[in-house]
Formats: structure tokens, C-alpha cells, sequence
């Protein structure tokens, strides 16, 4: 079990996990969801998107965390701090004007 959990640390997580935290984590994942979801389909949106794809992208890479990442506690993410590097990012290499604020 050693070599799996080398390479997937979340087994070893999950192989130590204590009862205990359920409530916690059920809580936390309650409020995470309530975070992520609209911040996702903003991003999906902005990206010119279906909005559905934005929760089906952030659960997809919360999953691949859970398995392969090394911290438990680390919570991944849209993040809108990164906004505007993602606007302009988009604007660059998509030739998609962008309006100004006014």
C-alpha cells in the first residue's frame, strides 16, 4: 500500500480519517458548494461557456485533488482574485474585446 500511496496521498488521508471530522467536513464542504458553484458559472459564462460546465470542471479538479494532492486541508478553486488575469488572458488569445468599466 506504501507504492499507492506514494503517488496518490489521499488514499493515506482517507486510511487515516477519523470519524470524528465527519461532521466538520460535511459543514465545510457545505459551505465550499455554496462558494464554488456560482463562482464556477460565472467563470464558465465569462469564458463564453455553458454555465453547467463551470461546477463540472471545479468537481472534477476537487476529485483529482482529493487523490492526488498532498494536504488535506487545502481548499482549490476559481479564485476571483483571478479575474482579471483570466479576462485578459482570454482577450490575448481569443481576440475577444472586453468592455471597460466605465
Amino acid at each position: 500500500m506504501d507504492h499507492w500511496t506514494r503517488w496518490l496521498p489521499g488514499l493515506g488521508t482517507l486510511r487515516r480519517y477519523q470519524g470524528k471530522w465527519h461532521s466538520h467536513d460535511i459543514f465545510a464542504g457545505f459551505v465550499l458548494a455554496t462558494m464554488l458553484v456560482p463562482v464556477g458559472i460565472a467563470y464558465a459564462e465569462a469564458s463564453g461557456l455553458p454555465g453547467i460546465q463551470g461546477p463540472y470542471a471545479t468537481i472534477t479538479a476537487l476529485l483529482a485533488y482529493a487523490l492526488f494532492g498532498p494536504s488535506r486541508i487545502l481548499v482549490l478553486g476559481p479564485d476571483s482574485a483571478l479575474a482579471a488575469i483570466v479576462s485578459w488572458v482570454l482577450s490575448v488569445h481569443c481576440r475577444v474585446a472586453i468592455p471597460c468599466a466605465p
